[in-house]
């Protein structure tokens, strides 16, 4: 079973892939769990998993924004406001009976991660680490991360950060654990799971992107 845990959609301002083609590609590329995790929004994510085949596992997710970077909750029901305080905005996705996935968490050119202070105090909380991030600005990064994960005994996750549809799937976690209807399923999956797949280049993915806008 392969599982993807970072995915945009149309209803990120980043990112115009449309809710219909994700299920074909998806299919294509043998990705079996899927999380949306749009910028501050479940819409795009509820919607998919209304419309998506019964063999897509749709995870709803949100990449929210808080006020000292991005963190991650799957398994949303409700939207997660942004800007809250890290240590807020986890406590309310547990709330949901959701799990706290910290993302691209050790590049430093990336503005929207998580500030490692910020890090340091809610590490307790957070409930998986993204150990290969598909965008990260080097390789590098994603090694860390998965230390990190090693050391605080937090189980790693993969995540294309897709903002494009080509790019669903390019990483993932595969795992034989072969029933995840739960976010206990999940944590036990990535447990027993491997991760798989290719870094992008940023630089590269970003005139990408500006080309097909």
């Amino acid at each position: 079973m392969r599982i993807d845990l970072h995915c945009h959609t149309l209803a990120s301002s980043d990112c115009r892939t449309k809710l219909e083609i994700i299920p074909e590609v998806c299919r294509a590329r043998g990705i079996d769990i899927l999380a949306i995790t749009d910028h501050n929004e479940i819409w795009g994510a509820q919607k998919l998993k209304e419309i998506a085949p019964p063999e897509l596992n749709v995870i709803v997710g949100e990449e929210v924004y808080t006020a000292e970077g991005e963190i991650i909750g799957l398994y949303l029901t409700e939207l997660i406001p942004r800007d809250l305080t890290p240590e807020e905005t986890i406590e309310r996705i547990h709330a949901q009976g959701g799990l706290a996935l910290l993302p691209h968490g050790f590049d430093p050119l990336k503005p929207s991660r998580l500030q490692p202070d910020a890090r340091r105090r809610v590490q307790n909380q957070l409930d998986i680490i993204e150990g290969l991030n598909g965008h990260v600005s080097w390789t590098g990064w994603n090694a860390r991360a998965r230390r990190w994960a090693q050391t605080h005994d937090k189980p790693a996750s993969a995540g294309s950060d897709a903002h494009r549809a080509e790019d669903i799937g390019s990483v993932y976690l595969e795992t034989p654990q072969r029933l995840v209807q739960t976010p206990t399923d999940l944590l036990e999956a990535l447990s027993a799971g491997q991760i798989f797949g290719t870094w992008r280049n940023p630089v590269m993915s970003y005139f990408r992107e500006r080309w097909a806008r």
